[in-house]
């Protein structure tokens, strides 16, 4: 069904006329009728029932960490300039990187990078002390610690981050007071990622750095599962959500349309002032049913042990020989 089709079913079971189009139809309430399929749409997609339960709606995010080194400069008495830097591609390192140091105080940031003259200025001036001279050479590394989010992210689902390389789950998103820990307090971090949604962007604790012996750069993949905020897709291509409205007669909805035809029909009959309790009914015992059709909940048997995924459990790991 497409938004056209959407309207002619909802219409004719009400008693209205079915519109023979509805982007640029005059008729007033074919226009109501276009504005409330898209809000009836949108608001289905939103529906607390059924928010992470759209099948079509799931989409999986995957990006790379970066981070490049190391290198060798000098950090220099009361400075925020890095110079002398030598090692691997200087000009690969982006402004807002973080910098790894024992001279780079925590959350130092780049700020200005000049790969011809090896030099990389920083958002704060070096912990190099009077007493430790003018300059002294030192290793580090340079990480990117923001990452651009999906660009039809509604939201993520919880508890789908992990870090592929090293098979460890991300451990957050962490809220504002343990960001702040992290950034600005002495405190241990551990081997495990952390992660913070901020700014339209996704930003991982610690940031990626290379350490001494290891390939440069580092690209670990992470992954994160979550519901697009696009539901409409364009009838030349009907399983591809790219839109969050119809645009077109032929726009296609990718949420049960069904459920939205009759989600319309008690929004038109409210909207012309007519009767719509019993229309409204329907449309909740229909979104019940996909919205639990659609979980495909696991079975919770009364007279034995639930089923599902067993990873190491007495019933796979051997007398002996474990890991051999």
């Amino acid at each position: 069904m497409s938004l056209l089709t959407i309207l002619q079913q909802a219409f004719g079971e009400i008693g209205l006329p079915p519109p023979a189009g509805v982007i640029g139809n005059s008729d007033a309430n074919v226009i109501k009728g276009y504005y409330l399929a898209n809000r009836a749409a949108s608001e289905l997609r939103s529906e607390p029932l059924a928010a992470d339960y759209w099948p079509a709606l799931r989409q999986q995010f995957l990006f790379n960490l970066l981070g490049i080194g190391p290198f060798t400069g000098t950090f220099t008495y009361n400075s925020n300039v890095i110079t002398n830097i030598t090692g691997t591609n200087l000009a690969g390192v982006q402004v807002g990187w973080q910098i790894a140091s024992k001279f780079a105080v925590n959350d130092m940031m780049v700020t200005a990078v000049n790969a011809g003259a090896g030099t990389v200025t920083m958002s704060q001036n070096s912990n190099v002390t009077q007493a430790n001279g003018t300059g002294i050479d030192s290793s580090l590394a340079f990480g990117q610690e923001a990452y651009a989010q999906p660009t039809d992210l509604d939201h993520f689902i919880p508890q789908t981050g992990w870090d592929r390389n090293f098979r460890w789950q991300l451990l957050g998103p962490v809220d504002a007071q343990e960001w702040q820990v992290l950034k600005s307090g002495i405190s241990p971090v551990g081997p495990r990622l952390r992660y913070r949604l901020m700014n339209n962007q996704i930003y991982i604790n610690p940031a990626p750095y290379v350490p001494t012996g290891q390939a440069s750069p580092i690209s670990d993949l992470i992954v994160m599962e979550y519901m697009s905020k696009n539901f409409i897709a364009l009838g030349s291509a009907p399983t591809v959500a790219v839109q969050t409205s119809f645009q077109n007669d032929s726009d296609v909805c990718l949420i049960d349309e069904d459920l939205v035809t009759l989600s319309l029909k008690w929004r038109v009959l409210k909207a012309i002032g007519m009767a719509y309790a019993d229309e409204h009914v329907e449309f909740s015992d229909k979104l019940d049913r996909i919205a639990g059709r659609q979980t495909m909940a696991r079975n919770l048997p009364l007279n034995a042990r639930a089923s599902g995924i067993r990873l190491l459990n007495s019933q796979n790991v051997p007398d002996s020989g474990f890991g051999s």
